[in-house]
């Protein structure tokens, strides 16, 4: 993948548009880390063409994504446990608060 196929999935993702600069860098650092490659692109000889990057996930980098996605799913899970029981503890002070006006 291009590495401005990348930063158009991440803005569409992101449902905003973000600093392209951020994604190289990111890009990078992720190369570093040894979860992404980089490889130079073949030239394009029918118009102007400046040298560029393929990205490609390696295994290392597809298992810390699904581990980043599992820790995710755990996260929001037990936000969502908390907020159910802060919810009920409401609706039982709001019923009893009504019950006690009647």
């Amino acid at each position: 993948m291009y590495g401005a196929q990348v930063y158009d999935a991440a803005c569409e993702f992101a449902d905003k548009n973000l600093n392209v600069g951020s994604v190289y860098v990111t890009l990078e650092r992720l190369c570093q880390k040894g979860y992404v490659v980089a490889a130079d692109a073949n030239a394009i000889s029918d118009r102007g063409w400046q040298p560029t990057k393929i990205y490609k996930l390696t295994p290392e980098g597809n298992a810390a994504l699904l581990q980043s996605t599992k820790t995710q799913r755990r996260m929001h899970k037990s936000y969502f446990k908390t907020r159910r029981r802060e919810w009920k503890l409401i609706q039982k002070e709001e019923l009893e608060a009504e019950e006690g006006r009647t």
